[in-house]
């Protein structure tokens, strides 16, 4: 029928682009932020597994070099945390075996523990950030406003109130 040849399919690209910048400082081999972790943790995963209620749905995903690198190096076995990728109780028994017949892994796993969660305090991702914010700003010769001055607070003065 006529409308049958109007109507064309119509192809629709879903693209998701899905980036971070380079939070790693190699020098000290510590992460400055803690969005690639988390993200990790449900995004970067969950989305693409979506799809798999919907065989018929076609998506690309695009993941660019340095998230790729951050990922991998948050998921290396045994550096930043134990890794177990298995729903086989087997398999994750093993895994805490084998930290129980190596203490001094398990405490370096500990010791790292203790540093990553020394490192995302928030006054000291708040801090780094604003170590970075001025020197990018020193470099483009751009002067960050002067902060205000801090606020005093203000007494609440309360009418006194008849007891009964």
């Amino acid at each position: 029928d006529h409308w049958t040849e109007l109507m064309k399919p119509l192809h629709v690209a879903f693209v998701w682009h899905m980036h971070q910048p380079y939070y790693k400082d190699d020098l000290t081999s510590t992460y400055l932020l803690p969005w690639v972790r988390l993200r990790s943790a449900k995004d970067y995963y969950k989305m693409p597994a979506l799809l798999d209620g919907y065989p018929k749905v076609r998506a690309t995903f695009n993941l660019v070099p340095s998230l790729l690198a951050q990922i991998e190096d948050y998921a290396e076995a045994y550096r930043n945390s134990v890794v177990v990728e298995t729903d086989d109780p087997v398999e994750i028994v093993t895994e805490l075996a084998a930290l129980k017949e190596k203490p001094r892994l398990a405490a370096h796993l500990r010791r790292r523990g203790r540093v990553t969660a020394r490192d995302y305090l928030w006054p000291k991702v708040i801090g780094q950030l604003m170590l970075r914010i001025d020197f990018a700003a020193e470099r483009q010769a751009v002067s960050r406003p002067p902060e205000p001055a801090p606020r005093k607070p203000r007494r609440v003065i309360r009418a006194a109130v008849p007891r009964r």
